[in-house]
């Protein structure tokens, strides 16, 4: 099942106000999703902020509906493995555009895990962002 969706993320484009988000790469995906919850739609983490496949907090999931009115839905859909997609594909697409379209994993990695304002967080939240790029990595071939 996954990997049907997964082959349809790289025919998903999608307008936002005239500009098109950019699909992610499957590899990525499929590495994010094992990272996040080995693929569970179901998962539920951080004592119940996150939930689903990618682990997608409140904030995240409401920073792309706003970027991308056109996802619709309610926090709750983000159990549901292609609304998700949509989601961390809007979020990608808002604060990290240029990782977007150069596949460059290890900023989206680093964005997802650590906010939109990753890059200015101390040295030890860079560390466990570093940790969590070489998870992901790690991941990118199975």
């Amino acid at each position: 099942m996954y990997k049907a969706i997964y082959f349809l993320i790289v025919l998903f484009c999608f307008s936002v106000q005239g500009a098109e988000l950019l699909p992610l790469n499957p590899k990525f995906v499929h590495a994010l999703g094992w990272v996040e919850s080995k693929n569970n739609p179901n998962s539920v983490g951080d004592s119940g902020k996150s939930v689903g496949i990618y682990q997608i907090q409140w904030a995240a999931w409401y920073d792309a509906k706003e970027f991308n009115p056109k996802i619709g839905g309610e926090y709750k859909d983000c159990y549901n493995v292609e609304y998700a997609l949509k989601v961390l594909t809007s979020y990608l697409n808002r604060y990290e555009p240029a990782a977007c379209r150069n596949n460059d994993f290890k900023t989206l990695a680093k964005c997802w895990n650590g906010g939109p304002t990753w890059r200015k967080k101390n040295a030890d939240v860079q560390k466990k962002l570093d940790i969590y790029w070489q998870k992901i990595k790690e991941n990118l071939h199975k």
